[in-house]
């Protein structure tokens, strides 16, 4: 154990800071600190406290009882009660809390890059419980936890689209617009996140819950600027005489360009994206669809300038065209 001493009444900066990836010096320790709360049982079931900006400036606090419901977002609070390490995340065991103040201004979310604070990353530890933002990134893994299903698992975000894995974000609150959830959809209005999709900004404090820290966005204001990879509409009523691809309009593109295709009758539709050399790049359509004919709108400006193959698998029925990416 080590302790940083100072000429100053103790901050949420000394219970959290530790040079090793363990637990809080404090641990165990009965401490008072104060900071503004950043979310509130509103958001989830999880109130964080966060004192200034910037690495480990804030601590997620747990209560013995029903009182901290009446925390909101922006309140000034003085805490006390014990530091904890609950499976690793370090917390505080509130024994009491004064509202000094409310509605005050949350602090700036701290901007990282998301391969910096996901599991693993090199400041995961430094910036836990802080909240965040993170600028420019991908959904790269439709579920961190397994890839074959797509529900109760958290997806992952990241600057490079070619990545498998990335920073998780969870996606469970029912104020949250993105999912990969199939299943609860019947919650909320929801948008079902595709790989490849793009957010400029995301949000939230960074937790740490089964070995693995993630992103939790409080509600739809911590997403901005989504952009999907694709969007899928049924262009026809009329039901086709066979199975087909078209070739893509407009060839050459920059950067979106759509595909066209027709199904005899209901298949489970794959729509994917490869590179020159083979590589899958894009999966746009993963899904059981009726016969019809449907058109994809592809954005494609993520990807580099050069020639590129797009593969449509209905049942048995497989067919491969080229397209010319020009930027």
């Amino acid at each position: 154990h080590f302790y940083v001493t100072h000429n100053r009444a103790l901050i949420i900066q000394d219970v959290q800071f530790t040079p090793f990836k363990r637990a809080s010096s404090y641990n165990g320790n009965y401490v008072t600190v104060r900071g503004i709360a950043t979310t509130d049982r509103r958001d989830y079931g999880a109130i964080y406290v966060q004192y200034g900006t910037g690495k480990w400036s804030a601590i997620r606090i747990i209560s013995r009882d029903s009182k901290d419901t009446v925390i909101r977002r922006g309140d000034d609070l003085t805490i006390r009660g014990f530091v904890r390490e609950q499976f690793d995340l370090t917390v505080l065991d509130t024994i009491s809390f004064v509202v000094n103040s409310t509605g005050n201004s949350l602090p700036e979310p701290t901007k990282v890059k998301a391969g910096d604070v996901k599991t693993g990353g090199s400041l995961a530890e430094a910036y836990e419980s802080v909240l965040l933002r993170v600028d420019s990134v991908y959904v790269v893994n439709k579920n961190e936890d397994a890839v074959s299903n797509s529900n109760f698992g958290e997806f992952g975000i990241l600057e490079d689209s070619s990545k498998t894995s990335g920073l998780r974000v969870d996606d469970f609150s029912a104020k949250i617009p993105y999912t990969n959830d199939t299943i609860r959809t019947t919650r909320r209005p929801i948008t079902l996140i595709k790989r490849g999709d793009y957010f400029a900004r995301v949000i939230g404090p960074l937790d740490y819950s089964f070995s693995n820290f993630k992103l939790l966005p409080r509600d739809s204001a911590d997403f901005v600027g989504y952009s999907p990879l694709t969007s899928v509409r049924r262009t026809s009523e009329i039901l086709p005489e066979a199975f087909a691809l078209k070739q893509n309009y407009p060839n050459p593109f920059n950067p979106a360009t759509v595909i066209e295709y027709s199904l005899k009758q209901s298949s489970l539709v794959t729509l994917r994206v490869f590179n020159i050399i083979g590589q899958e790049v894009a999966t746009l359509v993963n899904d059981v669809q009726t016969a019809g004919t449907y058109a994809v709108s592809f954005n494609a400006s993520r990807l580099s300038t050069g020639v590129y193959f797009y593969k449509l698998e209905a049942g048995s029925f497989i067919s491969v065209k080229k397209m010319m990416l020009i930027k």
